[in-house]
């Protein structure tokens, strides 16, 4: 891996002039770099990192992949990332090469030319695929902090209101982690200060009746709270139930 030299280009909010811009600078940046062991790869930054092209020495493929990405929107680029990511993941799960030294004919020597390129692609799909998954990682806190933000000023707004408030809350992948878990606290204890009700509904968990009998219970628990705190005039401490939100 000394002997190899790692090119990244990264884009971000760029217009059809820009990225014509960047592909120019790219083509430019190629023809003077005619090395064999200068392998280029091409990301981009859309709301989260995405991959064009991972790490190649075949100056087609990079021109070809800018060419074709030039009119993506968001989706096109999450797809094209999660194939790439894919494919990497394909590429690790045949395990790392094992570089072995030549033999035969009474002499010895280090690895083949063929061992040493096998296992340089095998650690650049490495470092691309945990890349990408850092990103995912980051992605998701990124969007439950978003989550939690919105959720905090629906309560804070409804606090105002007099009254017990009802939230149902659908989301099939909410996941509170421990980076998110002070912040997510928070959350609950502005809902119980402003008498507010949460809970949370997997959508995922309606498909079938084995699935679907906690969303249901919950939704049947949510409702009869609803009529109790009806019945107490919208007073009172908010319950256990209640205050289940997203876990």
């Amino acid at each position: 891996m000394r002997e190899v030299r790692l090119v990244t280009l990264v884009f971000e909010g760029l217009d059809q002039e820009g990225k014509g811009f960047f592909r120019q600078a790219l083509k430019d940046i190629l023809d003077m770099t005619p090395e064999q062991n200068l392998y280029f790869s091409i990301l981009t930054i859309d709301q989260k990192l995405h991959c064009i092209q991972p790490f190649t020495a075949d100056h087609s493929a990079l021109l070809k992949s800018v060419d074709q990405s030039s009119m993506w929107s968001f989706i096109q680029y999450s797809n094209n990332s999660g194939q790439v990511k894919a494919e990497l993941k394909q590429i690790l799960s045949q395990g790392e090469p094992q570089l072995q030294g030549a033999s035969g004919n009474g002499s010895t020597g280090g690895p083949s030319a063929s061992q040493i390129q096998s296992s340089v692609s095998w650690r650049m799909a490495k470092i691309q695929y945990d890349m990408l998954q850092a990103a995912d990682a980051a992605d998701r806190e990124y969007n439950v902090r978003a989550t939690i933000d919105a959720l905090m000023t629906l309560v804070r707004a409804q606090s105002e209101l007099p009254g017990r408030k009802v939230i149902l809350y659908f989301n099939p992948w909410l996941f509170i982690t421990e980076t998110v878990k002070e912040q997510y606290s928070n959350l609950i204890s502005m809902a119980n200060r402003s008498n507010v009700s949460f809970y949370t509904v997997d959508p995922k968990g309606l498909v079938t009746w084995s699935q679907g009998s906690n969303g249901r219970d919950w939704l049947s628990g949510a409702a009869g709270e609803i009529r109790s705190e009806q019945m107490r005039g919208g007073v009172g401490e908010v319950s256990t139930g209640q205050a289940r939100a997203a876990e």
